[in-house]
């Protein structure tokens, strides 16, 4: 943990000290919320190796996908927010209630555009280990395992991994110079939907519009890329 706390204060420092606050990076705007996400890596380290298993990232990878989100979770809000929202989600769908959870800050319409992207690929469809992530009842039981499912940190990884299934199986042709690129791209789908097509990705990983809720909003993949640069590749 101290050399990624000696990393972070190197890379805030320096880039303080050659662009000015005017220019400031995620890290330096939530220096205590990168903490956390650092100690959350390397709490459940195991199971970013477990879910980065069958994909084509590493653990580091896998985890810089989430880092942002990780970043600005927020355990009781996200509870409280629960609380009032899962009635409406369960009763009406994700048009009445659409709202994020767990610490990678998933939403049951990322969820649905999933199971509907397995449906609709062969390969994912036949495949053991997407099988067993089945969700099966009425649209209402449906619903409920969703929100079940994503209150516990073992699924969200489940959800991470099947992620990154689906990427690879929509973009098998897409190459990247390097890990820091291909991480970027990930990220990108990841905040901003894999159901769009890539001349809209390539648009998105241009945005600044993370976090909404902060008056200094970031490019999701360049805040991604920074956690990166902590691990030193």
């Amino acid at each position: 943990m101290f050399f990624f706390r000696r990393r972070f204060v190197s890379l805030v420092v320096g880039c303080f000290a050659s662009t000015g606050a005017l220019t400031q990076r995620y890290h330096q705007t939530h220096y205590d919320g990168c903490q956390h996400a650092l100690a959350f890596y390397k709490s459940h380290r195991s199971e970013f190796v477990e879910a980065a298993k069958g994909t084509r990232l590493n653990a580091r990878q896998l985890f810089c996908v989430v880092a942002p989100e990780i970043s600005r979770y927020n355990e009781v809000q996200d509870w409280m927010e629960l609380g009032t929202m899962k009635l409406f989600y369960l009763q009406f769908g994700k048009g009445y209630a659409d709202f994020s959870i767990g610490p990678f800050q998933m939403k049951p319409s990322f969820i649905e555009r999933m199971e509907r992207q397995v449906e609709q690929d062969e390969f994912l469809r036949n495949s053991r280990s997407v099988q067993k992530l089945a969700n099966q009842g009425d649209e209402f039981q449906r619903r409920k395992n969703i929100l079940d499912r994503l209150q516990t940190l073992s699924w969200q990884f489940k959800y991470l991994q099947l992620f990154c299934w689906i990427v690879e199986g929509k973009y098998s042709q897409k190459t990247f110079s390097s890990k820091a690129e291909e991480l970027a791209f990930y990220a990108t789908l990841y905040n901003a939907g894999f159901h769009k097509n890539l001349d809209v990705i390539e648009q998105e990983m241009q945005k600044k519009r993370f976090p909404r809720d902060f008056h200094i909003r970031y490019n999701y993949a360049a805040v991604s890329k920074e956690f990166f640069e902590a691990f030193g590749r």
